[in-house]
Protein backbone atom coordinates (compact mmCIF):
# COMPACT_ATOMS: atom_id res chain seq x y z
CA UNK A 1 0.00 0.00 0.00
CA UNK A 2 0.92 3.32 -0.95
CA UNK A 3 -0.27 6.77 0.34
CA UNK A 4 -3.29 7.37 2.04
CA UNK A 5 -5.88 7.94 -1.00
CA UNK A 6 -7.84 10.86 -0.59
CA UNK A 7 -11.22 11.98 -2.89
CA UNK A 8 -8.67 12.92 -5.68
CA UNK A 9 -6.55 9.48 -6.09
CA UNK A 10 -9.80 7.90 -6.56
CA UNK A 11 -10.99 9.98 -9.05
CA UNK A 12 -8.02 9.54 -11.24
CA UNK A 13 -7.74 6.07 -10.49
CA UNK A 14 -11.66 5.96 -11.61
CA UNK A 15 -11.41 7.93 -14.94
CA UNK A 16 -7.93 5.95 -16.18
CA UNK A 17 -8.95 2.27 -15.16
CA UNK A 18 -12.96 2.48 -15.49
CA UNK A 19 -12.97 1.79 -19.25
CA UNK A 20 -10.67 -1.18 -19.01
CA UNK A 21 -12.04 -2.83 -15.71
CA UNK A 22 -15.64 -2.56 -17.20
CA UNK A 23 -14.72 -4.56 -20.65
CA UNK A 24 -11.64 -7.30 -18.72
CA UNK A 25 -14.96 -8.38 -16.57
CA UNK A 26 -17.64 -7.94 -19.16
CA UNK A 27 -15.45 -10.18 -21.30
CA UNK A 28 -15.65 -12.59 -17.90
CA UNK A 29 -18.86 -12.73 -17.17
CA UNK A 30 -20.55 -11.63 -21.05
CA UNK A 31 -22.81 -9.31 -19.33
CA UNK A 32 -21.63 -5.58 -19.62
CA UNK A 33 -24.36 -4.37 -16.98
CA UNK A 34 -23.04 -6.64 -14.55
CA UNK A 35 -19.69 -5.74 -15.34
CA UNK A 36 -20.84 -1.65 -14.75
CA UNK A 37 -22.50 -2.67 -11.44
CA UNK A 38 -19.85 -4.54 -10.31
CA UNK A 39 -17.19 -1.68 -11.04
CA UNK A 40 -19.51 1.13 -9.88
CA UNK A 41 -19.58 -0.82 -6.14
CA UNK A 42 -15.56 -1.38 -6.24
CA UNK A 43 -14.67 2.18 -7.06
CA UNK A 44 -17.57 2.74 -3.90
CA UNK A 45 -15.04 0.53 -1.40
CA UNK A 46 -12.14 1.95 -2.89
CA UNK A 47 -13.24 5.49 -1.91
CA UNK A 48 -14.01 4.44 1.86
CA UNK A 49 -11.08 1.69 2.10
CA UNK A 50 -8.29 3.63 0.18
CA UNK A 51 -8.55 6.36 2.54
CA UNK A 52 -7.94 4.51 5.97
CA UNK A 53 -5.80 2.07 4.17
CA UNK A 54 -3.87 3.35 1.38
CA UNK A 55 -3.70 2.90 -2.40
CA UNK A 56 -2.68 -0.64 -3.57
CA UNK A 57 0.34 -1.07 -5.41
CA UNK A 58 -1.97 -1.78 -8.52
CA UNK A 59 -4.93 0.27 -8.21
CA UNK A 60 -6.51 -0.99 -11.32
CA UNK A 61 -5.68 -4.99 -10.56
CA UNK A 62 -7.12 -3.80 -7.40
CA UNK A 63 -10.78 -2.28 -8.46
CA UNK A 64 -11.22 -5.44 -11.14
CA UNK A 65 -10.39 -7.70 -8.34
CA UNK A 66 -12.67 -6.51 -6.06
CA UNK A 67 -15.97 -5.84 -8.41
CA UNK A 68 -15.20 -9.49 -9.86
CA UNK A 69 -15.41 -10.54 -6.22
CA UNK A 70 -18.70 -9.10 -5.83
CA UNK A 71 -20.03 -10.56 -9.07
CA UNK A 72 -19.66 -13.56 -7.70
CA UNK A 73 -21.03 -12.84 -4.99
CA UNK A 74 -23.78 -11.10 -6.48
CA UNK A 75 -24.64 -14.33 -9.07
CA UNK A 76 -24.45 -17.00 -6.28
CA UNK A 77 -27.11 -15.10 -4.36
CA UNK A 78 -29.33 -15.21 -7.23
CA UNK A 79 -28.78 -18.53 -7.59
CA UNK A 80 -29.52 -19.73 -4.40
CA UNK A 81 -32.60 -17.38 -3.96
CA UNK A 82 -33.92 -19.18 -6.74
CA UNK A 83 -33.43 -22.61 -5.27
CA UNK A 84 -35.09 -20.98 -1.70
CA UNK A 85 -37.77 -19.77 -3.65
CA UNK A 86 -39.01 -22.97 -5.81
CA UNK A 87 -38.81 -24.75 -2.65
CA UNK A 88 -40.79 -22.18 -0.46
CA UNK A 89 -43.50 -22.72 -3.57
CA UNK A 90 -43.40 -26.22 -3.25
CA UNK A 91 -43.64 -26.36 0.63
CA UNK A 92 -46.51 -24.18 0.56
CA UNK A 93 -48.48 -26.02 -1.96
CA UNK A 94 -48.29 -29.06 -0.01
CA UNK A 95 -49.52 -27.30 2.79
CA UNK A 96 -52.14 -25.61 0.58
CA UNK A 97 -53.26 -29.15 -0.53
CA UNK A 98 -53.30 -30.69 3.02
CA UNK A 99 -55.75 -28.33 3.45
CA UNK A 100 -57.70 -28.83 1.04
CA UNK A 101 -58.08 -32.53 1.64
CA UNK A 102 -57.94 -32.22 5.66
CA UNK A 103 -61.05 -30.18 5.02
CA UNK A 104 -62.91 -31.70 1.90
CA UNK A 105 -62.41 -34.96 3.13
CA UNK A 106 -62.29 -36.03 -0.78
CA UNK A 107 -59.23 -36.39 -2.72
CA UNK A 108 -58.30 -33.48 -5.16
CA UNK A 109 -57.94 -34.42 -8.84
CA UNK A 110 -56.18 -32.04 -11.76
CA UNK A 111 -58.59 -32.55 -14.76
CA UNK A 112 -57.76 -30.74 -18.19
CA UNK A 113 -61.02 -28.62 -18.93
CA UNK A 114 -61.02 -26.86 -22.28
CA UNK A 115 -57.10 -26.15 -22.56
CA UNK A 116 -57.01 -25.19 -18.58
CA UNK A 117 -56.00 -27.59 -15.68
CA UNK A 118 -58.92 -27.59 -12.79
CA UNK A 119 -58.99 -28.87 -9.68
CA UNK A 120 -61.98 -30.68 -8.90
CA UNK A 121 -62.55 -33.77 -6.33
CA UNK A 122 -63.33 -37.20 -7.25
CA UNK A 123 -66.88 -37.76 -6.56
CA UNK A 124 -67.50 -34.51 -9.00
CA UNK A 125 -65.50 -36.93 -11.66
CA UNK A 126 -67.79 -39.92 -10.58
CA UNK A 127 -71.30 -37.86 -10.75
CA UNK A 128 -70.15 -36.80 -14.69
CA UNK A 129 -69.01 -40.02 -15.68
CA UNK A 130 -72.15 -42.20 -14.24
CA UNK A 131 -74.41 -39.45 -16.22
CA UNK A 132 -72.30 -40.23 -19.18
CA UNK A 133 -72.00 -43.83 -19.39
CA UNK A 134 -74.64 -45.63 -17.65
CA UNK A 135 -74.89 -47.19 -14.38
CA UNK A 136 -73.74 -50.52 -15.07
CA UNK A 137 -70.91 -50.15 -17.32
CA UNK A 138 -69.69 -47.27 -15.30
CA UNK A 139 -69.58 -49.66 -12.17
CA UNK A 140 -67.11 -51.90 -14.28
CA UNK A 141 -65.61 -49.27 -14.65
CA UNK A 142 -64.90 -47.73 -12.02
CA UNK A 143 -63.60 -51.01 -10.01
CA UNK A 144 -60.99 -50.50 -13.09
CA UNK A 145 -60.20 -47.36 -12.25
CA UNK A 146 -60.69 -47.46 -8.43
CA UNK A 147 -56.99 -48.25 -7.80
CA UNK A 148 -56.06 -44.94 -9.17
CA UNK A 149 -58.35 -42.97 -6.86
CA UNK A 150 -57.72 -45.41 -3.73
CA UNK A 151 -60.42 -46.96 -4.07
CA UNK A 152 -62.99 -43.93 -3.84
CA UNK A 153 -64.46 -44.80 -6.98
CA UNK A 154 -65.54 -47.83 -5.98
CA UNK A 155 -67.00 -46.96 -3.12
CA UNK A 156 -69.02 -44.31 -4.91
CA UNK A 157 -70.15 -46.33 -7.05
CA UNK A 158 -71.87 -49.13 -4.87
CA UNK A 159 -75.13 -46.61 -4.46
CA UNK A 160 -76.35 -44.80 -7.43
CA UNK A 161 -78.37 -42.77 -5.04
CA UNK A 162 -75.23 -41.26 -3.42
CA UNK A 163 -73.97 -39.96 -6.96
CA UNK A 164 -77.54 -38.29 -7.21
CA UNK A 165 -77.09 -36.06 -4.20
Amino acid sequence: MTDHGDASTVERVFRQEYGRAVSVLARAFGDIDLAEEGVQEAFAVAAQRWATDGVPASPAGWIITTARHRIVDRLRREASREDRHAQAALLHAREERDEVEAVSGQRKVPVLVDGETVVIDSRQIVRYLYEQYGGERFARSAGELADDLDGELAETCELPARVAQ
